[in-house]
């Protein structure tokens, strides 16, 4: 991981970001030589047996495709030009399950740069469809805000 912090009065207990939250952002400033990460363009909340039981979904891992405000999917993000819907989960990027050892969406979708096409597995009415993805680039004016991807 890449150190960003220190607690000195908690007998040097440290912060990380993990390495594969930055592979993609490296990969863009190696090539580019700016901070660039790749973008889907969707608010999710992540998939655990209460958020299951809670809203009645069919699994009990990946991204459910929700927001409490605002679009679950941000109009011509790479996710709206793929038809992703709100209501839809994600349950793999390129194959790797969401919620598992790979992390989540934004896990899985770091690693990746901005132009990379990607398959996401989705769960949509109960069934599962593939959806071909190119991610963008991050908006400029929302990189402080890391939430949605």
């Amino acid at each position: 991981g890449i150190n960003t912090a220190i607690a000195s009065n908690a007998n040097g207990m440290g912060f990380a970001i993990p390495i594969n939250s930055v592979k993609g952002i490296v990969k863009t400033v190696l090539k580019t030589g700016e901070i660039d990460k790749a973008y889907l363009g969707v608010q999710y909340v992540d998939i655990n047996a209460d958020i299951a039981e809670a809203y009645k979904l069919p699994v009990k891992r990946g991204a459910y495709i929700r927001t409490s405000s605002g679009l679950a999917v941000q109009k011509n993000s790479p996710a709206d030009k793929a038809e992703i819907k709100e209501g839809d989960i994600i349950t793999k990027v390129n194959g790797q399950e969401v919620g598992g050892s790979g992390g989540g969406v934004s896990d899985l979708v770091s690693q990746y740069v901005p132009g990379d096409k990607i398959k996401l597995s989705v769960l949509r009415d109960g069934k599962e469809i593939t959806k071909d993805i190119n991610l963008g680039s991050y908006p400029k004016s929302s990189l402080k805000n890391t939430e949605d991807y």
